[in-house]
């Protein structure tokens, strides 16, 4: 039963994500969810206590996920370069792999409680300032462009998220031409002439 319930409740998500990802958060009803999953609301509330709770499952997962991913790769006697390429690699490639879910976070994370938002933020201020001393130690080290490393990072990062809303796996370019060209030009502006 604990497997069963696991999965019908990653159901109700997926589904959720489908619809909050296609017509917004806000625009989408409990009973629309569960009409799509063809069970009563009754049943819904079983695994949910609300839809902000199904929103809390999709970003809370996503909030993290890239900080997760750039933790191991960044060390103190580390290349800041080849840290920061492998950064933005990864921010790409989770970007793109869960694409609608990155839609709704950013589009509807402000629709969780004042605690929940506050948990994001910390998370994204950590991940911010993680990219941030990979650069301040490149600019100490002559390679990368001086400035804010906070501003730098915020350009970045801000330029990655931009894919979520026009990127298409669907369309001409795959993921790793992709991810190929995106590094190259944000490399290649932060670099040191």
């Amino acid at each position: 039963m604990k497997e069963k319930g696991k999965l019908r409740k990653e159901e109700i998500i997926l589904k959720a994500l489908e619809l909050f990802s296609e017509q917004g958060y806000k625009e989408t009803s409990l009973q629309e969810i569960a009409d799509k999953l063809g069970v009563t609301r009754p049943a819904f509330y079983y695994y949910f206590d609300s839809k902000e709770e199904i929103l809390w499952s999709i970003v809370e997962r996503l909030g993290f996920q890239l900080l997760e991913g750039a933790k191991p790769i960044i060390s103190e006697d580390g290349n800041p370069q080849q840290e920061l390429r492998l950064i933005l690699e990864n921010h790409v490639t989770t970007l793109v792999q869960n694409s609608a879910a990155f839609k709704v976070y950013f589009n509807e994370r402000d629709s969780v409680d004042k605690r929940r938002s506050r948990k994001l933020k910390k998370g994204e201020d950590e991940y911010v300032h993680l990219v941030a001393l990979v650069i301040k130690r490149g600019q100490e080290r002559g390679i990368f462009k001086q400035g804010d490393p906070v501003v730098i990072s915020l350009i970045l990062l801000g330029t990655c998220n931009s894919l979520v809303r026009w990127y298409s796996e669907k369309g001409p370019i795959k993921l790793a031409e992709l991810k190929n060209i995106v590094v190259e030009i944000l490399m290649h502006g932060v670099l040191a002439k």
